[in-house]
């Protein structure tokens, strides 16, 4: 029988309602799980909350660079082969201005900034929620 002293020692103090040698679901052999509580597999919403802030500062990011290589390609179908500009040497700032002169009522050149803010934003938030200000 389960609920004898003998199989289970802490029954005798009137508080296990499991055999003495289960461990918690979170807790392994190396210790409990950072990301999750031993006593009822609640995931740590501070770690949670931190990670989805970095995958949306990550995202920003690249998001904001495919915007310049999608600029960088429309300006270079449109300008002569002595002026392009290379692929792999560009300054941002070049790139919006041959955007703006070759493609007057467009505004794809404010997002790579946009991006990039909120990029910082996101990261800014994420020191936050990991406590370094605090």
């Amino acid at each position: 029988q389960f609920g004898s002293p003998r199989q289970n020692p802490q029954r005798e103090r009137g508080r296990a309602t499991q055999p003495y040698h289960a461990k918690p679901i979170a807790e392994s052999r190396y210790g409990p799980s950072p990301i999750c509580s031993s006593t009822n597999m609640q995931v740590n919403k501070s770690a949670l909350h931190a990670f989805i802030i970095f995958l949306a500062g990550v995202s920003f990011a690249i998001v904001g660079n495919i915007i310049i290589y999608i600029m960088l390609v429309k300006v270079n179908r449109r300008l002569p082969d002595d002026r392009q500009i290379s692929y792999i040497a560009y300054g941002l700032g070049q790139i919006q201005r041959e955007y703006k002169r070759l493609y007057p009522g467009n505004l794809l050149y404010l997002f790579p900034w946009v991006s990039g803010a909120l990029c910082i934003v996101c990261m800014l938030l994420l020191t936050i929620a990991m406590g370094l200000f605090s």
